[in-house]
């Protein structure tokens, strides 16, 4: 018999940007995963180390801008992985691409990603992961070096080493998002992966041809100028995460910065551009 656990769900009046700040918070905790809904999300807990007083102490939870309810379901022991490739079917992009759970069968894509999210983002089912490797599927890899700004399961970095790529450095702020990126790397046979955690674009590194950044608006805009001062000259921004009435405030900035819009994509409400540099 296994564990039982505890679903949370929490209800936030406005989504965005508080469900990820939720995650964030309640990553201090020891939830396991955690799934996006329309309305907010679900954290799932083992009942044996729950404690929901941590709930109402919450920093969201005293905050004036959002309103934050939840309630809580107690889930009787299952097969997890049964379950999730049960609900979570691998996810194919543009025909060339397909991701999937190492419990699932290869089905022969020229490019097949091996991916275990655990509690991070990244599985290609959320658009702006399905626009960022749907742009990568295009571009030329071979031989580059690459950065990946908040990088989750480390699926962009992962797919870009797989087309090529002869170095990726992976950064997150999380702990387990950097743990789960090097086990992801591993499921892949991608030896040339460094992952680190920290807040902050890495310094010293040699200059990278390309940088993925698929994080919230507010988190690119903040850090932008920073990734100007780790890119090679002529380099590439690949930048998702946020929603077409959001470009107008990022193209400005970027062109501020020396850049100029190379292309665009959408999918479901959400926002891809490639930006080239042009100092």
């Amino acid at each position: 018999m296994g564990t039982p656990y505890l679903a949370i769900h929490f209800t936030l009046i406005p989504r965005d940007p508080y469900t990820e700040i939720l995650i964030a918070e309640l990553a201090e905790y020891p939830f396991e995963s955690f799934e996006e809904t329309e309305n907010g999300l679900i954290a799932y807990i083992p009942e044996n180390v729950a404690n929901l007083i941590v709930i109402e102490s919450l920093p969201l939870r005293n905050n004036p801008d959002v309103a934050m309810d939840y309630s809580i379901q107690t889930l009787a022991p299952q097969n997890w992985n049964e379950e999730w490739e049960r609900d979570f079917p691998a996810v194919v992009i543009d025909e060339r691409c397909r991701i999937r759970a190492p419990f699932h069968e290869a089905k022969g894509y020229p490019l097949e990603l091996i991916i275990y999210p655990k509690m991070s983002f990244g599985t290609g089912h959320h658009p702006t992961t399905y626009l960022m490797i749907s742009y990568l599927l295009d571009l030329e890899c071979a031989g580059i070096n690459v950065l990946d700004m908040g990088c989750g399961t480390g699926i962009l970095g992962i797919a870009a080493l797989q087309m090529g790529a002869k170095q990726v450095t992976a950064v997150d702020t999380e702990l387990w998002c950097v743990q789960n990126t090097l086990e992801n790397a591993r499921l892949n046979q991608c030896t040339s992966l460094e992952a680190v955690q920290q807040n902050t674009v890495p310094k010293g590194k040699i200059p990278f041809d390309l940088i993925l950044a698929n994080i919230n608006r507010n988190i690119l805009v903040q850090q932008m100028e920073d990734y100007l001062d780790v890119l090679k000259e002529k380099g590439s921004i690949l930048l998702s995460g946020f929603y077409p009435s959001d470009l107008k405030l990022i193209s400005t900035q970027m062109t501020t910065l020396g850049f100029r819009i190379n292309s665009t994509r959408e999918k479901d409400e959400w926002m891809a551009v490639l930006f080239d540099s042009i100092r």
